[in-house]
């Protein structure tokens, strides 16, 4: 792709934008910032920094609305948040103007350099890439992680050679924009569940169809989680000449005739491959990230590296070191007893099922959290968990209230809500008792607080102070 002189219209100046902007500008390329934020909420320093290396034109606040027709714009990259449905995306539609988000673009500049490795589905993608990244630093393989985990390849697109592996974690966000030029060469769907339906129609198939624009048949190995309701009624279907390697942790391996990641009558996780079996994580095993759907992230990883020449000892140490990640089902403290537990990554009604069954409490022991911003899925998958788990019930301020209160009437459980993360522990502590768990697992967006990662750190101060306290 031809870079300079180009003239690229970037809507949104987030983590994906402001790393593209860095490159572009190496590549001698124009630069058209669009963006809602006013100035106090932009990076204003690194957009003159960029400005002091190239033509840096910026449109925001009341101009964010300029040029919705993109006049001599050669290239639309989006922030993945930006809708399909935005002027300007439509705008560039019409023109037959090219459309990417950060990571498509790097797709067409990567073009086959080395593996890519692509993970979607609706949970454990973070989970899953930095486990894979692990594994493969361990065993001296040089990988490069990104997406939407946080880190934009425009960070180290530059740095990367030929064979070095690309890991990537894909939202539907980032999927959505995706054509049949932009695949990769291995892929992972986790899961799906009712998860962003707001964006793709309230349409559950709609939203699965989406994660399927990474897989390019006769050329993507893909791992599924077979076992998974969603996979079945969604995925499987619209599969057509792929190369699918199936993971079912209910099938005995020699129960079965195909290739695949199943466990054995010990309870070993093994690869069966053309008839022959390989133990390739114990039962016996050692792991911090708990809970069955922990499991699953590791048998769909294990089915992915087998295509990669790594040490299956190796791979189990790794495995059996991986501390999880934040906001994961994180253990933040033990207090007089009660457990406080910081599931804030927990943004659809399957995450905290995954959660809540991952405790492994006693019934009726659990102080649940939740509430922000409703996605469109819905809830009443949780009424069986919620009358086995759940005690009490803490809501945080959001358009998710009504539901939630809803359902704690349903279930017949004592609700309160909170208007800050400090009034959410506080009341959580006084309805709590000795072998509890606290646990913030909200199963919705941000409401109140700007991202997960936000909502989960407050979660940590507020614990913290309640140690302090005592």
């Amino acid at each position: 792709m031809e870079f300079k002189g180009k003239n690229f219209a970037l809507i949104g100046f987030g983590v994906s934008n402001s790393s593209l902007a860095k490159y572009l500008i190496k590549k001698e390329a124009n630069i058209y910032i669009f963006d809602e934020k006013y100035d106090e909420e932009l990076d204003l320093e690194q957009i003159e920094k960029l400005s002091q290396h190239g033509k840096v034109s910026l449109f925001n606040g009341d101009k964010y609305e300029d040029n919705n027709e993109l006049e001599g714009i050669d290239i639309l990259v989006v922030s993945p948040h930006v809708d399909p449905k935005h002027p300007k995306v439509l705008s560039a539609n019409n023109k037959n103007i090219p459309i990417y988000v950060d990571v498509s673009l790097f797709l067409e500049i990567w073009d086959g350099r080395g593996p890519v490795i692509g993970v979607s589905g609706s949970n454990g993608k973070s989970t899953i890439v930095t486990l894979l990244n692990k594994i493969f630093e361990d065993s001296k393989k040089k990988v490069f992680l990104g997406g939407n985990i946080g880190t934009s390849p425009f960070d180290w697109v530059d740095d990367a050679k030929d064979d070095d592996i690309a890991v990537l974690e894909l939202s539907s966000f980032q999927l959505e924009y995706f054509n049949e030029n932009h695949f990769v060469d291995y892929a992972i769907i986790t899961n799906i569940s009712d998860n962003h339906l707001d964006r793709h129609g309230n349409s559950i198939s709609e939203y699965a169809k989406v994660k399927l624009k990474m897989v390019k048949p006769k050329h993507t190995k893909l791992v599924i989680d077979v076992d998974d309701s969603g996979i079945q009624k969604y995925v499987t279907p619209n599969l057509k000449d792929v190369d699918v390697i199936p993971v079912s942790l209910e099938t005995i391996s020699n129960e079965v005739d195909y290739d695949g990641v199943y466990t054995n009558s010990n309870g070993d996780i093994v690869i069966k491959k053309s008839e022959e079996e390989t133990i390739v994580f114990p039962y016996n095993s050692e792991r911090y990230i708990k809970g069955l759907h922990n499991l699953y992230n590791i048998a769909c990883t294990l089915g992915l590296v087998q295509y990669f020449d790594l040490d299956t000892k190796k791979v189990i140490e790794s495995i059996s070191d991986f501390k999880g990640l934040p906001h994961r089902i994180q253990f933040v403290d033990e207090i007089d007893g009660v457990t406080y537990i910081n599931d804030s990554k927990a943004t659809s009604p399957d995450a905290t099922i995954k959660a809540l069954e991952a405790l492994d409490l006693e019934d009726k022991s659990i102080i649940l959290i939740v509430g922000g911003k409703t996605k469109g899925a819905k809830f009443d998958v949780w009424k069986p968990y919620l009358e086995k788990y759940v005690k009490h019930m803490i809501i945080l301020p959001g358009t998710a209230y009504d539901i939630f209160a809803s359902l704690a009437e349903d279930c017949g459980i004592d609700f309160v809500n909170a208007e800050s993360m400090d009034e959410a522990v506080k009341h959580a502590t006084e309805f709590s008792s000795v072998g509890d768990a606290v646990i913030l697992s909200p199963g919705v967006g941000y409401g109140i607080f700007a991202n997960f990662n936000e909502r989960g750190e407050k979660f940590i101060e507020s614990v913290s102070r309640l140690r302090g306290s005592k």
